[in-house]
């Protein structure tokens, strides 16, 4: 519900932003109504999104907890060791521990995001096909390879992850091993710290080149779908400069045109982005499970 009412919020100042330039301008009207409606939007803008973020760290540690103690109880019902011996189950268990407390609420939290991404776009829609059919027509078209771009960089991210797995499951266990009591009485004794921190390097190397390739790759098509998106402003801008010139657009109309073109610019990249990052959890689940 407070994701729902944090989307309503920017079209409602938008408006109310149209109404305080229009009266204005005009020398009409009064503003006290207006502005203070104006003041008490921005007073729930600005704390809409603390609370978002309270709940969102209260759902966090529920589901935490409730995760760690399915998995316990699983763990219980195993009988004898076999399991425990061997090494792809012990890896996806430590990874199971890893991702499952995080996982779930990283789908929820994130169709949340779709949600209010999607009530974002829906206030401002009407706004900018009101005033300008056409520009919302390639907006909404230019959300289509913004979408499959996502979706492709959340695969992208999730098999590298996957296929990182076990050189970051060694690194930690050589990590274990420097800072480990026990184990540095047995290093020392057999002169294998040289050993083990060369293949700990060199375990965190390989991990960090592949999220470098990944990183590269999403940092390319980010700035290209930003510029993307940038230009389109800008000519939605333009037309409504030269539409106000001549009289067909009011201050107040250009305004809300403006904020209309970034509110459902953001909407669609909010919703987008939690699409792609709920379909990179359950990649990750599919990939433990």
């Amino acid at each position: 519900l407070a994701s729902l009412l944090a989307a309503a919020v920017p079209a409602t100042i938008a408006w109310l932003t149209k109404d305080v330039l229009d009266r204005l301008f005009a020398r009409s009207g009064d503003l006290r109504d207006p502005v203070l409606a104006l003041a008490l939007t921005g007073v729930l803008a600005a704390a809409l999104p603390h609370v978002v973020q309270y709940l969102d760290a209260e759902l966090r540690r529920a589901f935490a907890v409730t995760i760690r103690q399915r998995l316990s109880t699983a763990m219980g019902r195993l009988q004898g060791l076999a399991r425990h011996e061997d090494p792809e189950f012990h890896r996806r268990l430590a990874h199971a521990a890893e991702v499952g407390p995080t996982g779930p609420v990283e789908v929820l939290t994130s169709t949340l995001g779709v949600l209010q991404g999607v009530a974002t776009v829906g206030a401002f829609l009407v706004t900018l096909g009101l005033i300008n059919p056409w520009m919302l027509l390639i907006v909404l078209a230019a959300a289509v390879p913004t979408l499959r771009a996502e979706l492709t960089l959340s695969r992208s991210r999730a098999e590298t992850i996957a296929r990182l797995d076990g050189s970051a499951q060694r690194e930690r266990v050589y990590t274990r091993l420097m800072v480990s009591l026990q184990a540095a009485k047995e290093v020392r004794l057999y002169g294998l710290e040289a050993l083990f921190a060369g293949r700990m390097i060199a375990e965190m190397r390989r991990v960090d080149a592949g999220h470098r390739a990944a990183d590269r790759r999403e940092l390319v098509v980010q700035v290209a779908l930003g510029a993307a998106g940038a230009a389109i402003a800008g000519g939605g801008l333009f037309w409504a400069g030269n539409a106000a010139s001549v009289g067909a657009l009011s201050v107040g109309d250009v305004s809300v045109f403006v904020a209309a073109i970034g509110g459902v610019q953001a909407g669609l990249a909010v919703a987008i982005g939690g699409w792609g990052h709920a379909y990179h959890a359950l990649l990750l689940f599919h990939h433990v499970w």
